[in-house]
């Protein structure tokens, strides 16, 4: 009897890596955050990215197939601190491959952490093209390529 093969689709998940666990998957991760530090232009090296997360000053999170175990998108972020009190999580750096099947749920998981977290919103500086994932929130604005949430405006 012929059946039809049932079609497997990979499980993504999103994990947050502590310093602690970076080491073992730091080289697959840094052979993603290496082509997205060439559009930083010259503002952040990964030398740069894994000193900060060494020190815990920022934060890796790690997109993978979870049948695979292989990443396949990682985020940089940290927390922004201004003068005023304004608290956002600031994503450095977004990469990744088969981005339209993670950077929603991701965003998801991040605004909850940067709730959970005292956070007043969330920002980050992307090339023109993230807009697309971000422009049916109401709450987001593009200011150039400067975007920002802040969560007491969010309906």
């Amino acid at each position: 009897m012929n059946e039809l093969a049932k079609e497997i689709k990979p499980v993504i998940d999103i994990s947050l890596i502590p310093p602690e666990n970076m080491e073992p998957i730091w080289d697959d991760v840094s052979k993603i955050l290496k082509r997205a530090t060439k559009r930083s232009y010259g503002r952040m090296s990964v030398v740069d990215i894994h000193n900060n997360l060494i020190d815990e000053t920022s934060q890796l999170w790690i997109v993978f197939n979870t049948e695979t175990l292989k990443i396949i998108g990682c985020a940089i972020t940290h927390f922004q601190k201004y003068p005023t009190g304004l608290k956002m999580l600031n994503i450095n750096l977004l990469a990744g491959k088969v981005m339209e099947k993670w950077v929603k749920g991701g965003l998801e998981l991040l605004y909850s952490w940067a709730k959970d977290n005292h956070c007043d919103g969330i920002e980050f500086i992307s090339r023109p093209g993230f807009w697309h994932w971000v422009k049916d929130r109401k709450s987001w604005k593009k200011t150039n390529v400067f975007y920002e949430v802040k969560f007491s405006e969010e309906e």
